[in-house]
């Protein structure tokens, strides 16, 4: 009796610390409209260390994908118009197998608090702060007497990267956010893009 209260009390406090992931929407406050037009996932793994018996051969596989390309997590197809988008911008390559990130191709930017107009002139400030109540990362952007509050919902315990890329063509900057975080024997990489306007 005692363990099944346990077992019990266990699962329920799992389930309630779940969270519940919903789709990023647009968001339009007086006049900033706010947009995740999309994400795009790749994964550098270290998974095949586990079938090196020899030390030397194990600090070699380390070194060797510690500075490889991450590769796409599987969702990525030809039609992924991000993916495109990437391409042509050089930032991501297509081999006949799967699509590598050129993290070294990005100028990321690590300031907390950054400004930028949109081609129109309309001048923005953005910036980065930790949320305690959704645990996550977030940023406020600001224009004039609007502002507007973004839950990225990413870990805050990660270095802050993000650049700004005209993903969308047309001459305005779209912010894409990376967020960067280790699992299971790998690092994970989505890149977050959104359309302020």
């Amino acid at each position: 009796m005692k363990y099944s209260f346990l077992i019990l009390s266990l699962l329920l406090y799992c389930f309630s610390c779940r969270s519940k992931r919903k789709e990023p929407k647009s968001t339009n406050i007086g006049h900033i409209h706010v947009s995740q037009i999309g994400d795009i996932e790749f994964r550098r793994t270290f998974a095949d260390i586990q079938f090196i018996k020899n030390e030397k051969e194990i600090d070699a596989y380390v070194k060797k994908q510690e500075i490889s390309n991450p590769i796409d997590m599987g969702y990525v197809d030809s039609n992924n118009l991000l993916a495109k988008r990437f391409l042509e911008l050089g930032y991501v390559v297509n081999t006949s197998q799967h699509y590598e990130l050129l993290l070294n191709k990005f100028k990321f930017e690590t300031d907390s608090i950054f400004s930028f107009s949109t081609q129109h002139h309309k001048p923005y400030t953005i910036r980065f702060f930790s949320d305690s109540s959704s645990t996550s990362t977030c940023f406020i952007i600001a224009s004039g007497a609007d502002s507007i509050v973004v839950d990225t919902k990413t870990s805050p315990l990660q270095d802050l990267d993000y650049v700004l890329l005209d993903i969308i063509p047309g001459g305005n900057l779209e912010m894409v956010f990376l967020n960067d975080y280790y699992i299971m024997n790998g690092y994970n990489f989505e890149l977050k893009v959104y359309k302020i306007d």
